[in-house]
This record gives C-alpha cells, sequence and structure tokens, in this order.
C-alpha cells in the first residue's frame, strides 16, 4: 500500500497503521495525520538498547494502532476531530443548513398531508351530522363517560361556567385541543412569523385582527372573545367533544410492585423536528437547546430504551450579532412513549391536564404563578413539551440549601415578601381576583365574575420556583407557584364525588392531615368528613414557610423531631398533631407576627386555619410592619444592576445564574464513558 502523500516530519507509516488510516472516512485521513504529528511530537522516547536512534511506543509495530484508537475516541465537535480537520467548521455549516432545509422541506410535506387529512375528516364529520352547534349558554355537560366510555363506565355530569364568567373548562379544554391541531397549519418557514403569531391563525375578526389564546384569560379582539372564537372552532367540528381524566398521574408517587423513578443514561437532545415546533412555539427565533437539567424514566419496562422519560431543559435565544443571551425558556418534555399502553396514555392525559390547569390558572394575570409561554404535542413521536418562564433562582429548595450550607437564617425581611406573594398566588387561584389587581378592575383579570375555585394540594419548597426580581423590590428574587399537574377545580371534584378521594396525592411532610392517607384510613380518625378543599393549600404553604423559617437547621433531624415513628400525625398525641414552631435549637430569631400566622396555617382542624382572605391581609399587614420598624427592603432593579445591594441580614443567599441575559451561553456538558469518550450531548438539529 502507498504512503499517505505530505505525511508530517516525513514519517512513514508502518503496515498496521497504514491499513487502519485507509479505513478511515477520507475527510478525516488529513486531520488524522495532524493528530498523529502532535501525539509523537509530545510522547516520550522509547529506550533502545542497541544503539538506534530511539523512537515513541507510538511507532513501533502494532503499538502504532494505539493512534488511531485515541483519534477515533475524539468527539465528532470542535473541539474534537474538527480541531484537526482543516475546512471542518465550514463543512459542518454547510452540512447543517443543507439539513436544516431538508427538514423544513419535509416539515411543510407532511403539513400538507396532514392539512388533507383533516380536511377530508371534518367534511366526513359535517356529513354524519357529528358537529353539534354550540350551546348559547354552557350549562350541564354530559362527558363521554355516560355512555360506559370512561373510568368505571359511570355516567358524570359536570357544572360549566357561564360564557360571561370567563375562560370557562370546555374553552379550555377546546383552547388546548385547538392548538394542538392547528399548530401545524401556522408557518413553518423561520422568519415569515412573528414573536406575535396566534396559535389560531385562521380565525380573525372583520377587520383581520387575530386573538392571541396563549396564557389565558378573556381576550377580547373587537366585540368577540376568546370563548367566542373557541365555540367557532367545536361548531365547524375541528375538535372532539371529550374529557381527559385529570390527575390520574401522581407526582412522586410509586405504585405497589413498581421501580422507582431512575435516571437515563444519557439526557436526550431535541431533533430537527422538535427545535422547529419549539421555534414555532415560542414566535421563531434561533431557540437553542443548551442543557438538560433533569432526566429520569417514568417507569421501568422491558425495554429501556422505550421507555417514558420526564426532562427539564433549557433553551436559550442568542443575539445573532453579540451572541450572548437575550431570553430563556425552561421545557418540560415528556417522553410518553412505553410498551406499556395504559401508562403512555396515562401520562398523555396528565400533561394535556397540566397545560389545560396553566392556562387556568394563569387567566388573573397574577405575578406570583409562573407562566406558561407554550406548549406542543408531537404525536408521530409520542412527545410533550411545555414551554415556560426560565426561573433565574431555581426554586426556594435550593435556597433553603444555601441558608443551611452557610449556616445563616434566612432574612425575615425576604420570609415576608415571599409569604405575601404566595399569599397572592392562592387567593388568585382560589377566587379567580389577584389582590394586587383587585382595586383597578381596568387591569386583566381583576373583575372575574364567577370562578371555579382550583387547589394545587403539592405546595413545597421545589414547587415554588425564584424568578426575575420586580420593581420596586429589586433586590428579591419573585416566588412564582408552579406544577399543576396535581391541581384540581371545586366543580370536577364535586361533580366526580372525589373530594374524599384526595387522599393519596401530594408530597408527604407537606400534606394536611385530610390530605394524608395513613391518617385519614385510621377508623378512630377524629377530623374524618373534613373534605379536601382551599385550606389544604394554605396548611400546606404554612409547612413550607415553617422549613423555609429553619433553613438552618439539619434536614434528618428537623423531620425526626415531628416524626420519630414514621407518622407524620398522632391524633392521640395532643403534641404530634401539628409541627412544632419551636424545635430544640430554634432561638426564635423571627417575630412573633410571623410564627404566630405560621403557626395559624398549621392547624390540625381545617375550620381552625386562616382563610385565604385573613391570609392576605396579614402577610400584607406584616410585610409593612416590618418595613417600617427596621427598614425599607425597596431597591430598584437598575440600583441592584449598579451594584448597590441591602445590608447584610436583609438580603438572602441566591445562586449565579449559569444562563444570565447579556451573558455567553455555557458550553454544553458532555458524559464521559468507562472507555473515557466523551459522549456530548447532540446538537440541536441533530438526528
Amino acid at each position: 500500500m502507498a504512503q499517505p502523500p505530505n505525511v508530517p516530519n516525513g514519517r512513514t507509516l508502518n503496515s498496521h497503521e497504514l491499513a487502519a488510516y485507509n479505513d478511515l472516512p477520507v475527510a478525516e485521513q488529513s486531520g488524522y495525520l495532524l493528530f498523529a504529528a502532535d501525539v509523537i511530537a509530545r510522547a516520550k522516547p522509547y529506550p533502545n538498547t542497541r544503539g538506534r536512534v530511539a523512537r515513541t511506543l507510538f511507532e513501533r509495530g502494532k503499538h502504532s494502532l494505539k493512534l488511531i484508537n485515541k483519534w477515533n475516541a475524539l468527539n465528532d465537535d470542535a473541539d474534537g476531530k474538527g480541531a484537526w480537520i482543516p475546512g471542518w467548521a465550514a463543512a459542518r455549516a454547510a452540512e447543517a443548513s443543507r439539513a436544516q432545509r431538508l427538514a423544513m422541506a419535509g416539515a411543510v410535506e407532511e403539513e400538507e398531508r396532514l392539512r388533507g387529512g383533516r380536511a377530508a375528516e371534518r367534511e366526513e364529520r359535517r356529513r354524519a351530522g357529528v358537529a353539534s352547534p354550540v350551546r348559547e349558554t354552557l350549562g350541564e355537560y354530559v362527558s363521554d363517560d355516560e355512555e360506559g366510555g370512561g373510568v368505571g363506565g359511570e355516567g358524570v355530569v359536570e357544572e360549566r361556567l357561564p360564557q360571561e364568567s370567563g375562560v370557562g373548562e370546555e374553552q379550555l379544554q377546546a383552547m388546548v385541543d385547538a392548538t394542538r391541531d392547528e399548530e401545524r397549519l401556522r408557518v413553518t418557514r423561520e422568519g415569515v412569523a412573528g414573536p406575535g403569531q396566534p396559535l389560531l391563525p385562521g380565525y380573525e375578526d372583520e377587520s383581520g385582527a387575530y386573538v392571541d389564546v396563549v396564557g389565558g384569560g378573556n381576550a377580547v379582539v373587537g366585540n368577540r372573545s376568546v370563548e367566542e372564537r373557541l365555540g367557532r372552532v367545536i361548531e365547524e367540528g375541528e375538535i372532539d367533544e371529550g374529557e381527559i381524566d385529570e390527575g390520574e398521574i401522581e407526582e412522586g408517587e410509586v405504585e405497589e410492585g413498581e421501580e422507582p423513578y431512575e435516571e437515563p443514561e444519557s439526557p436526550p437532545s431535541p431533533t430537527a423536528n422538535e427545535t422547529l415546533a419549539g421555534r414555532r412555539a415560542l414566535g421563531m427565533g434561533d431557540w437553542q437547546y443548551v442543557m438538560a437539567l433533569d432526566t429520569r424514566h417514568i417507569k421501568t419496562g422491558i425495554s429501556q430504551e422505550r421507555s417514558a422519560t420526564k426532562s427539564v431543559l433549557v433553551w436559550v435565544l442568542c443575539d445573532k450579532v453579540t451572541g450572548v443571551i437575550i431570553d430563556r425558556v425552561v421545557v418540560k418534555r415528556l417522553d410518553y412513549s412505553s410498551p406499556d399502553a395504559t401508562l403512555s396514555a396515562k401520562l398523555e392525559r396528565s400533561m394535556r391536564h397540566e397545560i389545560e390547569m396553566h392556562l387556568l390558572v394563569e387567566g388573573p394575570g397574577c405575578k406570583n404563578i409562573l407562566k406558561m409561554r407554550g406548549e406542543g404535542f408531537r404525536e408521530e413521536t409520542e412527545v410533550g413539551m411545555m414551554y415556560l418562564d426560565y426561573a433565574a433562582g431555581i426554586d426556594l429548595e435550593h435556597m433553603i440549601k444555601l441558608h443551611y450550607q452557610n449556616r445563616e437564617p434566612v432574612p425575615e425581611a425576604y420570609l415576608w415578601f415571599v409569604f405575601d406573594g404566595l399569599a397572592d398566588a392562592l387567593m388568585s387561584i382560589t377566587t379567580g381576583v389577584c389582590p394586587e389587581k383587585a382595586a383597578d378592575s381596568s387591569l386583566p383579570g381583576a373583575d372575574m365574575l364567577e370562578w371555579d375555585p382550583v387547589y394545587h394540594l403539592d405546595i413545597k419548597p421545589s414547587n415554588i420556583f425564584l424568578g426575575e426580581p420586580i420593581n420596586p423590590y429589586g433586590a428579591y428574587l419573585t416566588p412564582l407557584l408552579a406544577d399543576f399537574g396535581l391541581v384540581w377545580t371545586e366543580s370536577k371534584l364535586v361533580a366526580r364525588k372525589r373530594k374524599n378521594a384526595l387522599h393519596n396525592i401530594g408530597t408527604r411532610g407537606y400534606q394536611p392531615p385530610e390530605q394524608y392517607r395513613e391518617l385519614t384510613a385510621e377508623e378512630d380518625y377524629d377530623p374524618k368528613g373534613f373534605e379536601v378543599g382551599p385550606k389544604a393549600d394554605i396548611y400546606s404553604l404554612g409547612v413550607t414557610m415553617w422549613r423555609f423559617m429553619l433553613a438552618t437547621c439539619d434536614p434528618d433531624e428537623l423531620w425526626n423531631i415531628h416524626d420519630p415513628d414514621g407518622d407524620i400525625f398522632d391524633w392521640d398525641d395532643p403534641d404530634r398533631r401539628q409541627l412544632p414552631i419551636d424545635p430544640p435549637g430554634y432561638w426564635g430569631m423571627y417575630s412573633n407576627r410571623l410564627t404566630q400566622l405560621v403557626y395559624d396555617c398549621l392547624k390540625m382542624y381545617p375550620p381552625h386555619r386562616v382563610d385565604n382572605k385573613d391570609l392576605k391581609r396579614r402577610t400584607a399587614e406584616g410585610f409593612a410592619w416590618f418595613q417600617e420598624t427596621f427598614r425599607e427592603v425597596k431597591l430598584s432593579i437598575e440600583q441592584w444592576d449598579n451594584g448597590e445591594s441591602l445590608p447584610w441580614g436583609f438580603q438572602p443567599f441566591i445562586i449565579d445564574d449559569p444562563f444570565k441575559k447579556g451573558s455567553v451561553p455555557p458550553g454544553k456538558r458532555r458524559r464521559i464513558d468507562d472507555s473515557g469518550v466523551a459522549q456530548g450531548d447532540a446538537d440541536s438539529g441533530a438526528q
């Protein structure tokens, strides 16, 4: 075999290395020669007893194959093989551009096929008389369960909100389904659709204006509301009336005989079509996946490769000129594909339910509710995506850990700030009125005439995210109530007679007595008959604040104080009917006003607890009292950005934001397997 031309330093490849060299792709051969020359130059000379010129180990017979192995172990990216191959970056850019064009062309072709199929299906339904007219008022709605098609085959009659009450549940369900069904009808080529492109592009009023239904609420264009628009969609037969069984998947709970959550071998990277769908949902722009914050298997199955997975991903939008971050989102990705068809269906229903509840609770416009910026489902791959606002401070659980590590208590000013913000959130989801907006009827969400109370049922530190500061408190991260996967509305609980069937959901330690399965299952349970209601969330918020106040205590010892025998509550023991407000090692560092309010949230009997209205009044008064007594904690965002801060004792610990606006996104994390080969996350346009 002939030696390759232009070998650095005139080196001769032995037969073993030459054979392996010829097996390399032609595009890699020149890069390999440069790489091998560099390795040899850095290698230690091998001793020679015969007086000949010393050679490196890599130049001796079969040992030269190690050069090839080292080359093949490099990543196929700019930091690996690309660093040695001349023109690699330009070639990859051209290849990616071509792949993107092909992917977009394929998406357009697929959309045309689906469009024709949907049109034929609608026409068939019209001819068969399936599409029913929209009722002038949404009174009682009999679900498919009445026909025996639902769970247990029992008829279910559900109360629906009148149209003037805001976005009702049927409209919200239609909104979710219409968004999914019409997603592919939106513009598919980048740069055509702007950030304000609505999700229902085919329905405009007489003037040609659109209604943007993202985010819920009672958005109106001209004289036509979202409800009227969605009614038109239903009337035209584009949406099948049906019911999703909410709450069937309960986060954190493992059924008997199942294995718990398990970490997948590697986090998933979005495919080209997922990236394209995400850009459409977020209003186009060159959004890119940069990191997986969390990935886990929902359930281990026969084929782990096809096990359903839930992932939390970070996507960023960068300036095309400077390359710095200008926007961030967190993507909740659920791959519900599974050999277990029942599990797959439950997971899909669960995510659709969470999306529906997000649209509902965002209606009043409370700033302390985490916002959803878009959603989408790819039915061909069984993947659902939710696009949520990015939380710079992650969540309260991380802040508690920071204060424990530094042995510094959380400042009382920030405790009042968080308590007051979460009181706003609870008032908003239970009454439909955000307290900060109630005084101004011109603001969106300030005049919800009727509202179906919403119960979160899983309030805990990890479900309270910390978002960007809002003036005038520029030094404080804003608490955001999040994770609405276990949310139920009052009407659905009543209609399905399930108010006493919620004892098995939530997170142990944060559940109220009426929601705690081990206690309510006892025959001699004293407060038997108390149904799960709005005061269940009051209790969980009280436990969250209790844990926040005791951030410097050892977590294991803290829970053992109240749970020595494995039972959170013991009705027969008066000392174990509620959490101790003054555990050992706690020296009363906070005001009696704050301590008493938390204590009043933790009463075992629901009627004895503070209600939402009184909670909001007392948190607002307490926060104002603290600032009048000690000092104001108002600091504009501009002052904070210019380096000003609050004095010690008023500023909580916060993490450094790795995706701060104006910064360059960090490089993608890569796993190193046992052989030393780096397994990088695939680029967002790969696969």
